[in-house]
């Protein structure tokens, strides 16, 4: 991606938004949108990981449908532009100790293990990658 992509996608997720639509989902993804994530993010998970995850729309949501009775599924976003979710929306880390982000870092070079992800979601981005 070209320096100026991250930068543009850098500035636009230092608005506390969570979604690249914030004027029709004002909290976070709902309706038919929410309805699919809640049929596909079920299960005994160890570890999820969102890619081109923004402010984490998924990440949050993820991390609600999971841990919401107990704390057990780590939830990382992972993003190309340079993002910290929990500053820009106001979030305390402490409040989600499953969850984290890692910025500046594409789809094509992620710092995981192999085998060490159970389930990879992305609402948009995969389009922006190189996945060959």
């Amino acid at each position: 991606m070209e320096n100026s992509a991250l930068e543009s996608w850098s500035e636009m997720w230092t608005r506390p938004t969570l979604t690249a639509f914030a004027s029709s989902f004002q909290d976070n993804y709902d309706g038919p949108i929410l309805e699919f994530w809640e049929s596909q993010i079920i299960g005994d998970i160890g570890h999820v990981a969102d890619l081109a995850c923004g402010n984490g729309a998924l990440t949050w949501i993820a991390n609600d449908l999971l841990n919401k009775h107990e704390s057990k599924t780590k939830v990382t976003g992972v993003d190309y532009a340079k993002i910290n979710p929990f500053q820009v929306l106001e979030r305390n880390p402490k409040d989600f100790p499953q969850v984290s982000f890692i910025g500046d870092t594409g789809v094509e070079k992620l710092p995981f293990a192999d085998g060490s992800i159970d389930l990879v979601i992305s609402q948009y981005g995969l389009e922006y990658s190189d996945l060959d």
